[in-house]
């Protein structure tokens, strides 16, 4: 989606991207308030559903191409393999 939002504003469909971005916080916001009325929730989270469109996502994007960037060049990789708390404390027991 990245590549599509670059695309609209160097041909100068920002109007078009705008319409666009309109539509999917929309639905957006609509799924979430769903979401919080089926779980009687607090209303006043909505303010927040904007942010899984624009932020949250490209968060994630950077977070999923760090880690496969990571792999490809045989980094350090130790995040793959979590350390529970419980279980270093019973490491530290036996030592």
């Amino acid at each position: 989606m990245f590549g599509a939002i670059l695309w609209m504003l160097f041909t100068g469909s920002v109007l078009k991207l705008m319409g666009i971005l309109t539509l999917f916080v929309l639905i957006q916001t609509l799924f979430c308030t769903l979401a919080i009325l089926i779980e009687d929730g607090d209303l006043s989270l909505l303010k927040y559903a904007p942010l899984t469109i624009i932020g949250f996502k490209q968060f994630l994007d950077v977070i999923l191409f760090k880690g496969a960037f990571d792999v490809l060049r045989n980094q350090n990789v130790s995040w793959t393999h979590p350390t529970r708390i419980r279980h270093q404390e019973d490491q530290n027991i036996g030592e």
